[in-house]
């Protein structure tokens, strides 16, 4: 795109992230060879640490805090959306060793999601050590067992985990600016994530805007929240004006 000036004119490309896509889309617009030509990016129920996100999907614990960090971390509790962890474990199906504990994953990912099964939830018999860390990460429910968990995963896993963690990364870096959006009673992703992902960022590159009427991707706008929807409008169409009309606006 950025070689057709008919589809965009020079500096005025735009990515666009949701939930799971947001933490790519973020380290793409930091490649530096594409860094300088990215201008915005916009990151719909997105999250900043995977740890935070793995940490809120098996346990249903995340962190509260208020923008730009003005009050103390406190943990708040939401049930998860099953699918959430469903999507988790078969992203990482392919990184354990052996086909019977992927197969065993596999069915124990559709028994959570599919509410038709008919059957008691699938038990291992036996899991290599690389599948039963995993395991045991996914059935924890105390939030301070997680990073333990977590480090005794199999190295191949935390590599891949890392690898898409924009708390791992230097943010500075990110030329582009952010609009973020998140729902306040997102199941997926708790919105606590795009404040955070907004405390990381140079607060002049970055916009946050929380709405009630998002359920990640259920959209059902609240009365209230037409204000900030028109915001994050007027934000994006900004984007897209010549620098010399916004400097005059």
């Amino acid at each position: 795109m950025a070689d057709h000036a008919e589809l965009a004119p020079p500096g005025h490309i735009g990515i666009a992230g949701f939930s799971y896509g947001v933490g790519p889309v973020l380290l793409a617009a930091l490649q530096p060879d594409i860094r300088d030509r990215v201008r915005f990016v916009l990151a719909v129920g997105g999250y900043y640490s995977l740890e935070n996100v793995v940490f809120f999907l098996t346990t249903g614990y995340y962190h509260v805090d208020e923008p730009a960090g003005t009050a103390a971390l406190e943990s708040s509790r939401l049930s998860p959306h099953p699918y959430s962890e469903a999507t988790f474990i078969r992203s990482n199906l392919d990184l354990l060793e052996r086909p019977v504990d992927r197969g065993f994953f596999r069915d124990y990912a559709t028994y959570i999601t599919d509410s038709s099964i008919d059957e008691d939830e699938p038990v291992p018999v036996y899991l290599a050590p690389d599948a039963q860390a995993f395991y045991d990460l996914l059935i924890n429910s105390f939030p301070a067992q997680v990073p333990v968990l977590l480090n005794k995963l199999p190295p191949r896993m935390r590599t891949e985990l890392e690898g898409i963690n924009p708390a791992a990364q230097d943010l500075s870096q990110l030329q582009a600016d952010v609009i973020l959006l998140h729902g306040h009673g997102d199941n997926f992703i708790p919105y606590s994530e795009s404040i955070a992902l907004a405390d990381a960022l140079p607060e002049s590159q970055v916009q946050l805007f929380l709405i009630d009427g998002l359920a990640h991707v259920d959209f059902r706008p609240k009365a209230h929240d037409v204000p900030q929807l028109l915001c994050v409008m007027e934000a994006l169409l900004a984007q897209r004006m010549p620098q010399q009309v916004q400097d005059r606006l």
